[in-house]
């Protein structure tokens, strides 16, 4: 028999701890999202992919921007001359989820076509191109790497 041992059990629970560190891993997820998204939606409408280039005066290509539940971020690209105060996208998304597009009054009929012109999609270009590097870059920020 041992004399004089004691020891104690301490049972804590760190399940807020885990649910607030979940809840920032995916905000940083999300963030992150975006910004690949608008890069890849820059490439595109650059006529890095296979979309037509659609850039004339730069306008439309620095607003492409994105929004989370809790952050804005734009394309990081040099603002043009002719830049216009809400260009870039304004609101909130719901949970969970990444807005990106542009506030440009001319963005739908570039990226959708019209009756007179094709289409050049570059958001869903872009989206495609970079949805690889959206997932392992979400994985990374899930696994503690980023």
């Amino acid at each position: 028999m041992s004399d004089g041992l004691k020891f104690s059990i301490r049972v804590q629970n760190n399940s807020q701890l885990v649910l607030e560190e979940f809840e920032k891993a995916v905000e940083r997820a999300l963030y992150a999202i975006g910004v690949k998204a608008v890069e890849g939606s820059v490439d595109a409408i650059s006529g890095k992919y296979d979309t037509a280039p659609a850039v004339d005066t730069g306008r439309l290509r620095a607003s492409i921007s994105f929004i989370t539940p809790t952050q804005k971020g734009d394309s990081g690209q040099p603002k043009p001359a002719n830049a216009q105060a809400g260009d870039e996208l304004t609101g909130t998304a719901e949970q969970n989820t990444v807005v990106v597009g542009s506030n440009v009054s001319y963005s739908e009929f570039v990226h959708n076509g019209t009756s007179k012109m094709a289409g050049r999609p570059f958001l869903r270009e872009g989206i495609d191109k970079t949805k690889d590097q959206m997932q392992e870059q979400a994985e990374k920020i899930f696994k503690g790497q980023l």
